[in-house]
């Protein structure tokens, strides 16, 4: 992969490829490596700043992880996983309230689909007092995994330091 972003450095494809491989061989500090040349070269590009939000918040870097992921956001509004990353990030530092309205919320908007953002939307309405909301993104979290189990699969495999 690295000989054909020499070849090739102008195609961002080949960035997502390698940082996957990566990821998939359990590699994360090349894939962290790759990541954040990629977002160094396409700077515009919400998938590059993810990507290397991504590695960076699975590495612990926090604080900088946000910034990459509101660079995401920035980029594409319509882009689901900024979103929620961004309001795991809020969730592991006790912003339960924050991330309720601001990105979880939105993330469940651009991809009703995905149970993720159910579940943790439920997580947090039970700290909050609020049960009954809870109830239901839970019901639809499970509903959502019973329809496409293998939706899942994969992000359960992999290790989240």
């Amino acid at each position: 992969m690295r000989k054909a972003l020499d070849t090739k450095p102008d195609d961002p494809s080949l960035y997502f490829l390698a940082i996957h491989a990566y990821q998939n061989a359990r590699h994360f500090k090349s894939g962290q490596e790759i990541a954040g040349h990629a977002a160094e070269r396409f700077p515009d590009s919400a998938r590059a700043n993810f990507e290397y939000a991504f590695h960076l918040q699975i590495a612990g870097v926090t604080a900088k992880s946000r910034i990459y992921l509101e660079k995401a956001m920035a980029a594409d509004p319509k882009y689901e996983e900024p979103f929620f990353f961004r309001g795991d990030l809020l969730v592991a530092e006790g912003q339960d309230e924050q991330a309720i309205p601001a990105e979880l919320e939105e993330a469940v908007r651009l991809d009703p689909k995905n149970p993720e953002p159910h579940l943790l939307l439920s997580r947090m309405y039970y700290r909050t007092g609020d049960e009954q909301r809870a109830s239901s993104d839970k019901e639809i979290s499970l509903r959502l995994r019973r329809e496409k189990p293998a939706v899942l699969e994969v992000l359960q495999g992999q290790t989240f330091r």
